[in-house]
Parts: C-alpha cells; sequence; structure tokens
C-alpha cells in the first residue's frame, strides 16, 4: 500500500508543477464553475485553484492500483468501477474530461467537459482518488512531456532543438530535421487526416516530402495534443517547417475558433498530419506508468490505451 502523496512526489520529480504558480488554466476553472456546488464541494483546493493536481482531498489515501487515462472518458471509469471494484484506486489523468462526451464551445467561452454530477459522488464515495497532469504534462520543462514522450516513440532519442512556442510561463513542442525516418510515423497510426493546399490528399502529400527529402533533410515541428490557434500554425510557417507532426488542428464543433482554424487551413502552405489528439498524449502517460512502476514494484500499474481510438 502506498499513499497518494508519495505517489504524486514521484510524479513531481517527473513533470513541472511550478507552472501552475505561473500560470492559472483558466479554461479549466471556467468548466469546474460549470458544475453544481454539491458536486463543486467534493474537489480539493488545489484542483479549484489550478484545474490540476488532486480532484479530491484524499491525499493521505492509501493506495494499491494506479491507472494511467488520457481521459477521464467512460473506457477509464468503466475499468475502475467495474473490474476495479473493492481496489484503493488512483486516477492518472492528463484530461478530467471526454473530448468526444458533451463538448461544445461557443465564442462566450466553455461549457461542461464533465460526467454526470452522480458519478462524481460515485467515485468520491467509492474513495477513488484523481490527480489530473494537464498543464504541467505538456511542457517542455518537464522531464517527461506529451511532445518529447511523442516525438521519442515515433522517431527515438533525438537531439531536440528551440521550442516551437514560448508563451509566458513556458515553452512548447519541438523542432527538428529528419531524414529518411521521417515518415515512420505512417505505419505506426491506424488513421492520419491531412491539412494543406500544396498536396491532394495524405497519400500524395507524403510520397511529394519523400521526393523532397532524397535532396535535403525535412525540418519538421512536432506538437502533441492539440494545435488549435493560428499563432502557432503561422509561427510553424515562420520557420520554413516542411510538415508539422501533432495529434489536431481543430476542437471539432462549430466554434467560431474551430471555423477560422479550418479556413487558415485551407490556405496554409504548412503540411500537416494528424494521428489524433488522444494517440499523440498515450506515450507521456505510458511513460510515466513506465516511471512509476520501476519505483514503487509493490503497486499495480494500468495503462488504458486502445490503437484503434481517434479523437
Amino acid at each position: 500500500m502506498v499513499r497518494v502523496s508519495s505517489v504524486k512526489e514521484i510524479m513531481s520529480s517527473c513533470v513541472d508543477f511550478s507552472v501552475l504558480e505561473r500560470y492559472n488554466d483558466t479554461s479549466g476553472l471556467k468548466r469546474i464553475g460549470s458544475v453544481s456546488e454539491d458536486v463543486r464541494s467534493l474537489f480539493s483546493s488545489e484542483f479549484l485553484k489550478y484545474a490540476n493536481g488532486l480532484f479530491f482531498d484524499l491525499k493521505d489515501r492509501e493506495i494499491d492500483t494506479v491507472v494511467f487515462s488520457v481521459f477521464l472518458d467512460q473506457n477509464c471509469l468503466d475499468y475502475v468501477l467495474n473490474q476495479l471494484d473493492g481496489k484503493k484506486v488512483l486516477i492518472v489523468v492528463h484530461h478530467f474530461f471526454d473530448i468526444d462526451c458533451g463538448y461544445q464551445e461557443s465564442s462566450s467561452g466553455t461549457d461542461s467537459f464533465f460526467c454526470e454530477p452522480e458519478l462524481y459522488k460515485r467515485l468520491y464515495a467509492s474513495k477513488v482518488q484523481i490527480c489530473v497532469l494537464h498543464l504541467p504534462l505538456d511542457i517542455n520543462s518537464s522531464r517527461i512531456n506529451t511532445h518529447k514522450s511523442f516525438l521519442e516513440n515515433v522517431w527515438g532519442a533525438k537531439k531536440l532543438q528551440q521550442a516551437i512556442y514560448s508563451f509566458p510561463f513556458a515553452e512548447m513542442g519541438y523542432y527538428l530535421h529528419l531524414e529518411k525516418e521521417a515518415f515512420n510515423f505512417v505505419e505506426q497510426f491506424d488513421k492520419i487526416l491531412y491539412y494543406g493546399n500544396q498536396y491532394a490528399n495524405c497519400n500524395d502529400a507524403i510520397q511529394g516530402l519523400r521526393t523532397i527529402c532524397d535532396s535535403r533533410p525535412l525540418k519538421v515541428a512536432v506538437w502533441s495534443g492539440m494545435t488549435n490557434t493560428t499563432d502557432i500554425l503561422k509561427e510553424m510557417e515562420n520557420q520554413k517547417c516542411d510538415f508539422c507532426l501533432c495529434g489536431d488542428v481543430i476542437i471539432r464543433n462549430r466554434s467560431d475558433r474551430s471555423a477560422k482554424v479550418l479556413t487558415y487551413l485551407e490556405n496554409m502552405p504548412l503540411n500537416v498530419f494528424c494521428v489524433s489528439h488522444y494517440q499523440s498524449e498515450l506515450f507521456a502517460l505510458k511513460d510515466l506508468a513506465k516511471k512509476l512502476e520501476s519505483l514503487k514494484k509493490d503497486l499495480h500499474v494500468h495503462v488504458i490505451e486502445d490503437k484503434e481510438i481517434w479523437k
């Protein structure tokens, strides 16, 4: 048996939690504000302040099982509540919502990403703790981060170049130069979406870029999760990238922001390959799970993964 606080301490050695003091995830805080007061009262002060960290105020809870998942989605919840009933569980998630369930965004803000309120009450009553690693897992200063794990699992360890984008609170994403191995990602993912106006479709883009790669290395931008602002895409263009490999580039709804990004994608010279938000971020959760398993051998560690999920 291990205390939740001990597990979080191990993750803190891999993930830079100090970023939370420099930046509050305001979009996440809006989502928290959308839930009823009786559900909100279950959340820890850390989660209410940062929309990251421990979900419930159960930091001294002793656990025997840790489950890693990209989203707090139905697959994860079914596994914990049904197959692990009776176990003392900590769920570690990148996102505390399911991006495919009930998500709507408008120009005025974001509506609830949350599950049904009764489900949170059931989790709390079962003393299932949840640790949310959203922003800390996305920044380059974390030893394990989503961009680096994505890159290394596709192309192996590489000499990383400058960050793609420098926010006031942290840097994110990586550039690198690749030769023949540039297209290793094609065989690794079941579904790839292509955006750009240089080629008619994904296959043509890959063949065209392969031809260019015969004469020189390609400059590649790697960004896990969602590259969903035109500013980031413009920076990749300014750096004269041949292509970007990312999770996704739009939030698949009818929001003004999604429409703006789609219009930009139709006219930009950059080639973008998307392997899905979920698949691009799964690697970091697996790397964290391996780290924890190596240090706490008395814990049962499980990663929720499905190679066919595209969201």
